[in-house]
């Protein structure tokens, strides 16, 4: 039956029940992100539209001046004093800059300045002579050096990069535009003394030298929780007093007015917060409830660069590079030295000139408030269409109607952030169009898992994990008619020890509780070993080999995991004390003094599907599968875990060390034959133990089929001195060698015991 026969004859309800959930949750989840800045996948979705439409090219001239690898080779490593940043705002200015920022900070002391030098040297004696103490306490200090070059000159002061990310909560302070002579705010037709601003944590107090800088400038940007850069703040409130962004910072230090519009609602408790930004007679800059606004990049970020040491060495051959344009100065050492962003790495100061380019366009994109609640709209709208095409389509139809709906979400999106410049995400209506169809999958799937009596369900568990993905195929169902073939029946029960089984009988959930845990860790081993899971009388477990599939080495597979249940029980004694408090001090122990018993035998079956319906069960039939029961009950009489008939040793004789253990007849009317104790591996025969007791059961069989009844005794008396002989295997032949005696006198001796019916 067809996908789509299978689709159109389940019952609708069943088929979009579970997709209309999960479209639904696609919505959901889109309306509770939508007002959280850098969520995931939306950020990168929208990093894809800016990338794709980039914004216009901007005619501001920007520069940067990097102190970079080659600077630091010719000039010296970084950190530079701050002297050295005095040179190099000279010489921008000597070169004709428009304005020059510094996008480090230089709040807080200068470790290499010669007065902090010199108190660090007065703090360990005898280091430097008092006199070059006083010669360095009467050089200038690098803040003053600095100072120098800043003073009245177009120049922003980079104080602080510490600014909050988009995933904390803003921290907003009162302020008044007196503050900053080069910030004019209104409230409509109103110019308020006291407004809010965002705040950047300080870091640190700037020295008295450098207080009449003209614009001071925070140099960080906000970054979102994936550690990229995807927004800027162009105002803030740094070691209280007003700050511009150092982007922003440029612009006020060449010249150009600022203007800020207010909200006219109170949305902090200390004042109004920006919402617009004007530069000069440009266009008005809108900014989100968190006064920051997104990053658009133009196609080509490259900017202008001259290498710090080039404009220390020989400025006037670098003028036309920084000649009427805005120059940032950065550094390419430190982890404020560049910002992760949606495309790729970029220099702090090369962000900022792209920055300051935006602001003067006055573009950015902006989502409303009302973008949520529209994506999520979509979303469901478009994820139940594509789920009603899956459901009621042919699969080509259904595959070409998903496709094309998700690149409409993406194709939407983009012609309507191209024509108005509005951020709406597609990803959660291409996600709906997505996962709603394959939701429809899963669940016909899963409908015909649960509905298909025939191949699955009843199956699960019981055949290995290849047959099972043979049979969950069309040609598979082969797999499950009846056959007649070679079967290895493995026939296996755990045995617990009486003090345990009365323990249990104060509490018989927990012994089904445990029987059901023993029998499923066994079932595991049967199916790793590529075996088929049947259960017998007695909540037996049977495993089956060759069948379904037919298997080359079935009868060493059977054999393997057989020695493998030997390992699971000693695990399994570990869950018995801790599950029921039973240990050495409540005279239980554990499971060493139960046993597993196993029997092995193998030879034609008939194999097949044995029940209907959900009822059904796979099952072989036939002698092997009564004959395995059979020397499993012997088990304990004969010692070993693990019997097996002749068929079983002769297959894996050289492979396995096998004891000789007794004569039987598998009916009354059967030849008598040998059966065997699967002990362990190859290497079990080289001990001198196993040898000693293999030859004297070996010789005492042989005398016991010759009906020798004198060298049968000699053997028995052997075996009983040799150590961990059970003491009813040895009775056993003693009783058998008393009654031979007898019947031998009668001529009605038998060496063989009939073990069928």
């Amino acid at each position: 039956m067809s996908l789509l026969a299978q689709r159109q004859e389940q019952r609708l309800r069943l088929v979009i029940g579970i997709p209309t959930l999960v479209v639904a949750a696609i919505a959901g989840i889109a309306v509770l992100l939508a007002g959280s800045p850098g969520a995931q996948p939306r950020a990168s979705m929208l990093d894809v539209l800016t990338r794709v439409a980039a914004r216009p090219d901007s005619t501001l001239p920007v520069a940067t001046l990097m102190i970079d690898e080659e600077s630091a080779a010719q000039i010296g490593e970084w950190p530079w004093p701050r002297s050295a940043l005095g040179a190099l705002v000279d010489a921008a200015e000597a070169a004709g800059a428009a304005s020059v920022t510094l996008t480090m900070s230089v709040a807080g002391a200068d470790p290499l300045s010669p007065d902090i030098v010199a108190q660090r040297w007065l703090s360990v004696p005898g280091v430097v002579t008092d006199d070059e103490i006083a010669v360095l306490t009467q050089l200038p200090s690098n803040d003053l050096m600095l100072a120098r070059a800043v003073a009245g000159g177009p120049v922003g002061l980079g104080i602080t990069s510490r600014v909050p990310g988009t995933d904390e909560p803003v921290s907003w302070a009162k302020t008044s535009a007196n503050r900053a002579p080069w910030l004019a705010a209104t409230v409509g037709d109103d110019a308020p003394n006291v407004f809010a601003l965002p705040t950047a944590r300080a870091a640190g107090s700037l020295s008295p030298e450098l207080n009449d800088a003209r614009v001071f400038a925070v140099t960080g940007f906000p970054r979102d929780a994936d550690g990229r850069v995807r927004r800027a703040a162009p105002l803030y409130l740094a070691d209280g007093q007003p700050a511009a962004a150092a982007s922003l910072a440029a612009l006020l230090a060449g010249g150009e007015e600022v203007g800020v519009g207010l909200r006219n609602n109170l949305l902090t408790t200390v004042g109004e917060t920006p919402s617009t930004l004007t530069i000069g007679d440009g266009q008005t800059l809108a900014l989100t409830s968190r006064s920051d606004f997104r990053l658009w990049f133009p196609q080509d970020i490259r900017i202008p660069t001259v290498s710090a040491w080039r404009a220390l060495t020989d400025p006037e051959a670098w003028t036309g590079s920084l000649e009427g344009r805005h120059v940032f100065i950065g550094e390419a050492f430190s982890a404020q030295g560049s910002q992760r962003t949606a495309r790729g790495q970029i220099p702090t100061a090369q962000l900022h000139a792209l920055t300051a380019q935006q602001m003067a366009l006055g573009v950015a994109p902006y989502r409303p408030a009302w973008a949520g609640i529209a994506e999520a709209a979509t979303a469901f709208f478009l994820g139940l269409v594509a789920v009603l095409a899956v459901v009621f389509l042919p699969s080509v139809l259904s595959t070409l109607s998903v496709v094309s709906l998700a690149g409409l979400c993406f194709g939407a999106a983009f012609m309507t952030f191209k024509q108005t410049g509005i951020l709406l995400d597609p990803s959660p209506a291409a996600l709906a169009s997505l996962l709603g169809p394959m939701a429809v999958g899963a669940t016909v799937l899963a409908n015909m898992v649960v509905r298909d009596d025939q191949v699955r369900g009843a199956f699960h568990g019981a055949l290995p994990e290849k047959a099972m993905r043979q049979v969950q195929t069309s040609s598979g169902k082969r797999l499950l008619s009846g056959v007649h073939r070679d079967v290895t029946v493995l026939s296996c029960s755990l045995e617990l020890p009486k003090p345990l089984l009365d323990q249990f009988k104060d509490d018989p959930e927990a012994y089904m509780d445990f029987q059901g845990s023993a029998n499923d860790r066994l079932r595991r081993t049967i199916l790793d070993h590529q075996g088929t899971v049947d259960y017998g009388e007695d909540g037996r477990l049977l495993g089956y080999w060759n069948v379904p599939i037919e298997e080359e080495k079935h009868i060493e597979l059977a054999c393997s995991c057989a020695l493998k249940m030997l390992d699971d029980v000693s695990a399994m004694s570990q869950h018995v004390s801790e599950g029921h408090h039973l240990g050495k001090d409540d005279g239980v122990g554990d499971l060493s003094d139960g046993r597993i018993e196993i029997g092995i035998a193998s030879g034609p079956c008939f194999a097949g599907p044995a029940g209907l319906g959900g009822r059904n069960r796979y099952a072989a039939m036939g002698q092997p599968v009564s004959f395995a029961g059979r020397l499993r009950g012997r088990s304990e009489l004969y010692g070993p875990a693990i019997l097996t008939d002749a068929r079983v040793y002769e297959a894996l004789r050289h492979h396995y060390a096998f004891l000789d253990l007794d004569f039987v007849r598998r009916e009354s009317i059967a030849e008598p034959e040998l059966i065997y104790g699967l002990v362990g591996n190859p290497f079990l025969k080289a001990s001198k133990t196993f040898r000693e007791l293999a030859e004297v059961q070996r010789g005492m069989l042989d005398a016991w089929r010759e009906q020798d009844l004198s060298t049968a005794t000699r053997q028995l008396q052997k075996l009983r001195g040799i150590p961990g002989v059970p003491q009813g295997y040895a009775e056993l032949f003693e009783r058998r060698i008393m009654n031979a005696r007898l019947a031998k006198a009668r001529n009605e001796a038998d060496t063989a015991e009939v073990l069928g019916p």
